[in-house]
């Protein structure tokens, strides 16, 4: 086992070369750093391990690998995701999901030709993965070479940037209300005529949320951000990560991992050989490279500069300060100003800081961090002021920021603000002149939220992902009155959500306006692997309409609808109440549709 900071370095310089004695770099949570030939076990027949230290050892778990005899790819054509998922191929169709699929309703989806494929070793192949539509932020066809995201702009590959307010999917094209025009207009484009679409900014607090009830609902999995060489980035948790050996046993070159990240419909398949970074956080343990900036000020003297990257320096290079690389972080081009939005679970913020090691000798840079907001100043409080760096051969530690809400109780919106301060006056002797090497790096920023406020807002999202709910009101949403649990289906393979009240009963409400005969299809399985009783309950404006057992259906694919006559045969409107009902327990209900047909 090696724990020097020499091998480290010795092996991070040879990585390009593929001349590495230890193909592997491991660092723990403790800080240790450990290397070697190959990682032991991860193919589901025992423990991980490097060089005899357990990855997942509870004490001192592992922070992130690096496989250093592979190099980073960029695909040209890819969907990115919230958070900053990635998955390369084209996007050839969308689809509403309004269609019950195999009796199972769908969020609305892309259809994508995955380029690498991430279809199972021993199946065949998928033409398509299935991405659900309100993850995305960007969809590529044809990549334009920027990195930096313009939310709500098209661009065509006419060379035509189109500013949009909204939009609308189209199976195989997107029509545009256009923005900065005196009267409404629309515009379609066509999937082939598309460069890249840059969808309108959502909440990323809200994704991260949403992600975190997905892949851990008890919140007691580790998060796994993994990347592949050939540009792939997932996000998914210990618990829906499967590994597999498609040969034999012994041999990682047949070793793959199964996962499911929140925004897919589909399990996807990684090469463990292919797989070049894997990190790992507890779920109130926030990367802010996962988080995009509210919003990111940057002024150069020279003018020009190179834009902020997540996870890479501004120079698109691995980030390394100090001496040290960083498995995560954030790369910025004095002056910078990077302002993230903070929930008020937020506890505590720690990085490392200093001058990319592009830079060598040069570079003048002092790094700050601002709380802004709350009772605060507005222009914001110093919570660290470092010293001013030059050379690369020094990084600082900004040590453990409180960054809690006002003991007060007084909230309000706040923002942690991390400023690259270039020192343009009063800079060393010696230092370059205004900002010509000023790359930066925020090594491993770490945002630590509070487990009760975090376990509350995931909860209160978990309704969200329950497709067959879409356009139900749930009673009580404003507490989210379930509980949700993760299920495996070793035959498909797949991952399910199941859903167990926190009460005796949960309520689903929903009016319907029918013209004839018509009848409730309600599709619906508890786990199998819990004999836990549940039962479905109907009420039609006011009157019961029966109630019938949720079936165990060993098999995913063993589950038949239950069709309830509705009530009426002429034009009416139809208030619809469906409760699911247990006799204490979690039963780990799998809703799969609940809809309204018309006719026969």
């Amino acid at each position: 086992m090696r724990r020097s900071t020499l091998a480290l370095a010795a092996c991070l310089a040879a990585a390009g070369s593929g001349l590495a004695e230890e193909r592997y770099v491991a660092v723990f949570a403790s800080g240790a750093r450990v290397t070697g030939r190959e990682i032991r076990s991860w193919h589901g027949g025992g423990e991980p391990s490097l060089e005899g230290q357990r990855l997942f050892d509870p004490a001192d778990p592992v922070r992130w690998v690096l496989d250093t005899s592979l190099e980073p790819a960029e695909p040209r054509a890819f969907v990115e995701l919230a958070g900053g998922d990635r998955l390369p191929g084209r996007t050839v169709a969308w689809r509403p999901g309004t269609e019950a699929q195999g009796g199972e309703r769908r969020f609305p989806h892309f259809l994508v030709e995955p380029d690498p494929p991430v279809d199972a070793p021993e199946g065949p192949r998928r033409e398509s993965v299935r991405v659900l539509t309100r993850w995305a932020r960007r969809v590529v066809w044809e990549r334009r070479g920027s990195e930096r995201l313009r939310p709500g702009t098209a661009f065509l590959r006419d060379g035509q940037n189109l500013r949009f307010r909204s939009l609308r999917w189209g199976e195989e094209s997107v029509r545009l209300l256009l923005a900065d025009r005196a009267t409404p207009a629309t515009q379609e484009a066509r999937f082939p005529e598309i460069a890249e679409l840059h969808l309108l900014e959502g909440d990323p607090w809200a994704a991260y949320f949403e992600t975190l009830g997905a892949l851990t609902p008890s919140l007691r999995s580790r998060v796994a951000r993994l990347e592949t060489d050939h540009g792939i980035r997932r996000t998914t948790s210990l618990e829906r990560l499967v590994p597999r050996a498609a040969g034999p046993p012994n041999d990682p070159r047949s070793w793959r991992h199964c996962v499911q990240p929140a925004w897919s419909l589909d399990p996807l398949w990684l090469e463990h050989r292919r797989i070049r970074w894997r990190r790992f956080f507890a779920p109130h343990e926030v990367p802010l490279s996962a988080i995009a900036p509210a919003a990111a000020r940057e002024s150069h003297a020279l003018g020009g500069g190179w834009p902020w990257r997540a996870d890479a320096s501004a120079q698109g290079g691995p980030l390394r300060a100090g001496g040290l690389a960083g498995g995560w972080g954030l790369g910025v081009h004095a002056r910078s100003e990077l302002e993230l939005r903070l929930r008020d679970s937020a506890r505590r913020f720690r990085a490392r800081a200093g001058l990319d090691e592009a830079v060598g000798r040069g570079g003048c840079a002092r790094p700050i961090v601002l709380l802004k907001g709350g009772s605060g100043p507005a222009e914001g409080k110093a919570l660290y002021r470092g010293p001013v760096l030059t050379g690369s051969e020094r990084a600082v530690d900004t040590g453990w920021l409180d960054v809690a809400r006002d003991t007060a109780g007084r909230s309000g919106e706040r923002s942690l603000v991390l400023v690259v301060d270039a020192v343009e006056e009063g800079h060393p002797a010696g230092a370059d002149p205004l900002d010509i090497r000023d790359t930066f790096d925020w090594i491993e920023p770490l945002l630590e939220l509070g487990p009760g406020e975090l376990q509350r807002e995931v909860r209160l999202r978990m309704p969200r992902l329950v497709a067959a709910w879409q356009d139900w009101t749930l009673e009580g949403a404003e507490w989210a009155p379930l509980e949700l649990e993760t299920g495996f289906s070793a035959e498909a393979p797949r991952w399910w959500l199941g859903v167990s009240p926190v009460l005796p009963f949960l309520k689903l409400m929903r009016s319907f306006q029918l013209s004839g005969p018509a009848a409730l299809a309600l599709v619906a399985r508890r786990d199998p692997g819990k004999g836990i009783p549940a039962r479905a309950r109907v009420v039609a404006d006011g009157e019961p309409l029966g109630d019938f057992d949720v079936p165990a259906g060993a098999r995913w694919c063993e589950v038949e609808p239950v069709l309830v006559p509705l009530p009426g045969s002429g034009a009416r409107r139809v208030t619809l109440e469906v409760y699911q009902v247990g006799s204490g327990g979690r039963p780990g209900v799998e809703w799969r549709a609940l809809e309204v047909t018309e006719g026969g």
